[in-house]
């Protein structure tokens, strides 16, 4: 009876008890993951393009996926574009974890994966105090990265080159978008997403034209 005092007592006892069990089983779940992620194992779902999981959930290279992995990598830092190398891939029979063709999006998610490199991380696709996931903005402060914990498709050298690539094409992009120069277009990057901002021109209530990035 929580019209007593003993009832309320016990009440707000086993609401206590339901909190701290939830909170601490989200703790040792999340502790778990961490172990996962610095033994090179599987954090659950399927395994990334050109790996497959272990009986133990290590991640294994599959032989052939990885070689459309380097393809990929090959492709794009001899500066052919993304639609060129899906149909490329596709006509080789691949095809990505959901048995759909390769696109921009999915060939783009592939390109910035550290996996293919050795490095495990955990944390970074979390959710933003906005509700929303990102896996395009900067690495978060907590976030876990190891490196050559599991086995690599590409080696770094290539690996970075493609990001650096990645970066000029978006620069060069937002420039020829512009109508007008601006200088810092490509040049500016945002502190939320981690994408190069570009410059445009609006206009305020009195009709005075104003640029802004």
């Amino acid at each position: 009876d929580a019209s007593t005092p003993e009832g309320a007592l016990m009440n707000n006892t086993l609401i206590g008890l339901a909190a701290y069990y939830s909170r601490n089983l989200s703790k040792e779940a999340k502790k778990g993951l961490r172990e996962n992620v610095r033994q090179g194992k599987s954090t659950g779902g399927r395994p990334l393009f050109g790996y497959r999981y272990t009986a133990d959930k290590h991640y294994e290279i599959d032989k052939p996926e990885a070689e459309a992995v380097r393809i990929l990598f090959d492709m794009y830092n001899a500066g052919y574009g993304y639609l060129q190398i899906a149909k490329k891939l596709n006509g080789m029979g691949f095809r990505t974890r959901l048995g759909n063709l390769f696109g921009k999006n999915s060939l783009h998610d592939l390109l910035i994966n550290r996996r293919y490199i050795g490095t495990a991380i955990l944390g970074k696709n979390t959710m933003t105090a906005s509700g929303k996931r990102n896996n395009h903005r900067p690495d978060p402060d907590d976030m876990l990265i190891i490196e050559d914990v599991c086995p690599a498709i590409i080696n770094k050298e290539i690996f970075m080159e493609a990001q650096e690539k990645m970066q000029m094409r978006k620069r060069r992009k937002g420039a020829n978008r512009a109508k007008r120069e601006y200088l810092l277009s490509g040049l500016i990057i945002c502190e939320h997403c981690g994408q190069a901002m570009t410059g445009d021109t609006s206009k305020n209530k009195y009709g005075k034209k104003y640029r802004y990035y």
